[in-house]
């Protein structure tokens, strides 16, 4: 079970009765609930389209930090020494991450062989730049610790992007229930939101929007229910 199934399980079971996991195996639904209604439950996250794919826009910081800090790891901080904060600036297509993690080593080199003055930008790729931007305190692992991260694709509309986030995961597991839909009466769609960045008036034009295109059959009726809750197992969503 993936972190947003815990989430979603334990969402359901606070709220109903007779939720079992995966009932039919590795195969749709995630869950069932009384053993009439199917739950699919997916990730809520931010997407960027390129070449006809899609990625959640934290996987690719995921990818970016872990390369980084394995190559910012290799400078222990000594307390004769100062230790920096860092931040990442990007967009699509953000190039090679082997050639990023060496464009690492190097940026560190020059920002050494200039006496560690800040602030000092370095490219590391054509559309990655690595910033050094203040002293950190308090941070005796590593010299060096990325503080944050900048994220141009991921600007926009709130209430648009989120719609077309909740679009793109109706659209992904309509589908994969295809096969299975005559086993229940009706299905489920749960998201647990990585976006989390909506408030309550946007909550309702965003719950507007969504019952507007689902009259006018943007998206198919497969789903008699979409449920959105966050981390804390609040509700966010339900149409």
């Amino acid at each position: 079970m993936n972190p947003d199934e815990l989430i979603a399980q334990q969402y359901l079971k606070m709220n109903y009765d007779n939720v079992i996991y995966e009932p039919d195996g590795n195969i749709p639904p995630d869950f069932s609930l009384n053993g009439h209604i199917g739950i699919e439950v997916r990730r809520l996250n931010q997407q960027h389209f390129a070449n006809e794919k899609s990625e959640g826009l934290e996987e690719l910081i995921i990818r970016l930090r872990d390369a980084i800090k394995d190559e910012l790891s290799k400078y222990p901080f000594s307390e004769n020494d100062n230790n920096f904060w860092l931040k990442l600036k990007y967009k699509r297509d953000i190039g090679n991450i082997t050639k990023i993690k060496k464009n690492t080593v190097l940026a560190v080199n020059a920002f050494q062989a200039q006496n560690e003055k800040i602030p000092f930008t370095y490219p590391l790729s054509e559309n990655l730049t690595l910033k050094f931007f203040a002293k950190a305190q308090n941070h005796p692992s590593f010299k060096y610790n990325i503080g944050s991260y900048l994220d141009h694709d991921g600007g926009g509309r709130v209430i648009d992007m989120y719609v077309r986030a909740v679009i793109h995961c109706i659209r992904e597991k309509e589908p994969k229930i295809q096969a299975y839909k005559e086993k229940y009466q009706s299905w489920w769609l749960l998201l647990v939101d990585h976006i989390n960045f909506i408030d309550s008036y946007d909550k309702e034009d965003i719950e507007k929007e969504l019952k507007e295109l689902s009259c006018f059959e943007m998206y198919s009726p497969c789903f008699e229910k979409i449920i959105v809750i966050k981390y804390d197992l609040t509700l966010q969503i339900e149409i």
